[in-house]
């Protein structure tokens, strides 16, 4: 009798140290309703409920080998009315718990097959190695938690969540029922059975993510993109300089603005305009080639970043090349062109285009002068 009682009071313990631990998961994990004091009353007063309740079932279900993981299973269940503590909602609770208690309980069924390799009371050697397990996981399990966890619970979206919750709470079952069955063998068909349903849940998760992914992707892109012409827009050109700045890249900037684009317009129609814009733009793009980017600023003002060595090559292409050609029926009427160095002009991005944009002014003054 006093052997049985022995192992009853740690097949209790096991159990009572398995509820506190995912307890503790649950406060790092979400946001508390009441104050510390009250939480922890609560959960210290729930817990001995639990592990009384816990204690009844294990008398019932005889050994503790065969009825362990049902237990636990079940303390995780009586523990649902506990998300009254938090301000999530019983899935947000829910998810968070099922997927530490599956990692908890995966500890319990590591510790119960060493156990049962060892010498001495199985109970005694259950409870001993699952608290060295648990000492060892609760640093990265809390770490995980706070760095990881936490973070995609509050920013997934719900379906994202919803397909979660699912995948946790399968891994759990399958977690129990894989430990049950080293006592009964036939649960090995449900074994492989969940296996296969979480690996299909798990595929449909990592697609959703991934689509997800894709879809900002796509939505960034579009944020940064000029639609007319393809280029990028001035958002983007500041990130990129701003990028090339911080890791210290010299670049040429330059400000180009089309000459009397208006009557362009005026005299061809807008649509012609559009047109004339594009050609310009997919002209420039040829000539930087790979040794820079075109970005459009607005209307008819474009900003070049070139990171090639001979600018002054480059601005000579643009010059020479046979723009009347490439816009037929439409009048080339020019373009006026300023640039900056970096860094030999500024280490400010601000600076660099306010230097370019100034000389740009300059030269369109210069060739208006000239003109005839």
């Amino acid at each position: 009798m006093r052997i049985t009682n022995m192992n009853v009071t740690f097949n209790f313990i096991i159990v009572l140290e398995i509820v506190i631990v995912n307890l503790a998961a649950a406060n790092i994990c979400l946001h508390k309703k009441y104050g510390t004091a009250c939480v922890f009353f609560s959960q210290a007063l729930y817990s001995a409920v639990d592990t009384a309740v816990s204690l009844y079932l294990i008398h019932r279900l005889g050994d503790f080998g065969n009825g362990s993981s049902l237990v636990i299973l079940l303390s995780l269940l009586l523990l649902s009315p506990v998300v009254f503590l938090y301000k999530e909602d019983f899935s947000v609770f829910l998810t968070a718990l099922s997927a530490s208690w599956a990692c908890t309980m995966l500890i319990f069924s590591l510790a119960s097959c060493i156990a049962a390799l060892t010498p001495g009371r199985f109970p005694i050697m259950l409870f001993a190695i699952q608290t060295l397990l648990l000492a060892g996981f609760l640093y990265g399990l809390a770490r995980f938690i706070k760095c990881g966890f936490l973070y995609f619970l509050t920013n997934a979206s719900p379906k994202i969540n919803d397909w979660f919750h699912w995948v946790s709470i399968i891994w759990l079952i399958l977690i129990v029922v894989l430990n049950l069955a080293f006592s009964y063998r036939w649960l090995l068909v449900a074994v492989f059975i969940l296996l296969g349903i979480n690996l299909a849940f798990s595929y449909v998760f990592l697609f959703r993510l991934v689509k997800n992914c894709m879809d900002i992707t796509y939505l960034q892109n579009c944020s940064y993109l000029d639609e007319m012409t393809g280029l990028c827009n001035r958002s983007r050109m500041f990130l990129d300089a701003a990028q090339m700045i911080e890791e210290k890249i010299p670049f040429y900037l330059f400000y180009m603005d089309l000459d009397d684009f208006k009557s362009v317009n005026d005299s061809y129609g807008h649509l012609a305009g559009d047109k004339y814009l594009c050609i310009i733009a997919d002209g420039v793009k040829e000539i930087i080639g790979s040794q820079g980017k075109l970005y459009r600023m607005s209307g008819d003002e474009f900003i070049g970043v070139y990171t090639g060595e001979d600018v002054m090559h480059c601005l000579k292409q643009l010059r020479e090349y046979p723009w009347d050609q490439q816009l037929g029926d439409m009048e080339f009427l020019g373009f006026s062109l300023g640039y900056a160095q970096y860094p030999e002009d500024s280490n400010e991005l601000d600076t660099l285009i306010h230097i370019a944009d100034s000389r740009m002014y300059r030269q369109k003054r210069q060739d208006r002068k000239s003109g005839p």
